[in-house]
């Protein structure tokens, strides 16, 4: 789906940039020259629409919806007749791809040992991990992708009979396809002593008690 998407960007961007091209030698008539202004629009649904798929997970419905507004969107701008039109169907547009509905994802959450023993990671997964954990690092969550980071906070606030907001995460990369992350609640009690866990000879030393590497997918 994203790869139809991607190209129905790239077809867009190719019509602005011929209406650039044909109109950039024939402002002389006194018609406004919107090229670069549709190109800008264009670009801006591009970006939009991918934002929204970083964030979200969407049915396959769904995603051909987007699709749809995509390409309407982009036809309409290359025929609008003055920036006030432009800038009313970029709006027009963004707003009916809010209104696509997005997918709750009901993931699992796998202890480090379940997930080992189940072959999702491997041992090499699990001495990148030890390493980021026993120099008492973690990496930026701000890499995770967004949308995993919503539904992780939300699945477990619903495990917990809490709600998102009370969710603490740390991330520590993604492996396989599955995620790896330490999650609690800020109300949990934890304990500030060393414990460590060995799986498949690979010592894991958490600095305290309570709080251990979680696998999601």
């Amino acid at each position: 789906m994203k790869k139809k998407i991607t190209a129905v960007l790239l077809a867009g961007l190719l019509g602005v940039s011929i209406l650039l091209g044909c109109s950039s030698g024939n402002t002389g008539g006194g018609k406004e020259d919107l090229s670069g202004i549709k190109l800008a629009a264009v670009n801006g649904l591009v970006f939009y629409v991918n934002d929204l798929q970083n964030e979200n997970y969407y049915s396959d419905a769904g995603y051909e919806k987007l699709t749809d507004y995509l390409e309407e969107g982009t036809t309409k701008i290359n025929n609008a007749a003055s920036e006030e039109t432009i800038s009313e169907i970029s709006k027009e547009t963004k707003e009916k791809m809010d209104s696509v509905e997005t997918k709750n994802v009901q993931g699992t959450f796998y202890t480090l040992q379940q997930a080992y023993d189940s072959g999702y990671i491997n041992r090499n997964d699990l001495q990148a991990m030890a390493k980021l954990v026993n120099a008492n690092e973690e990496k930026d969550v701000q890499e995770m992708p967004q949308k995993a980071l919503k539904a992780i906070k939300r699945n477990y606030a619903e495990l917990r009979n809490s709600n998102v907001e009370e969710v603490c995460l740390k991330y520590y990369g993604e492996y396989n396809g599955y995620t790896a992350i330490t999650v609690h609640l800020k109300e949990d009690s934890v304990m500030d002593a060393e414990k460590i866990v060995v799986i498949d000879t690979v010592e894991i030393r958490y600095s305290c008690i309570g709080i251990e590497i979680t696998i999601w997918k």
